[in-house]
């Protein structure tokens, strides 16, 4: 995967980020930044599953989910909630 995005950058996580830092591939300030946004993303992605999937973590990852994906196809889950979902497994 670093292989195949490195023309764009090749920062996939913060781990990746230090290696170049380190092998001085990019400016440590540089650096820096891409590891402050990697966490921030993180963490916002973090926050708005806990939004989207409201309940038993476990149980779901048992029963409810294909591929990691939580399957929202009650009627009385919000539709907002599912086209988030849907957005973010497309594009992300």
């Amino acid at each position: 995967m670093i292989w195949a995005g490195a023309h764009i950058s090749g920062h996939f996580n913060p781990a990746v980020t230090v290696t170049f830092i380190v092998f001085k591939r990019i400016h440590w300030l540089t650096g820096i930044f891409y590891i402050l946004a990697q966490t921030l993303g993180g963490l916002f992605a973090a926050a708005l599953l806990k939004v989207i999937v409201s309940g038993d973590a476990l149980d779901l990852a048992q029963k409810n989910s294909i591929n990691g994906f939580p399957i929202l196809n009650d009627p009385s889950k919000n539709w907002w909630k599912q086209s988030i979902l849907e957005f973010i497994g497309t594009f992300f």
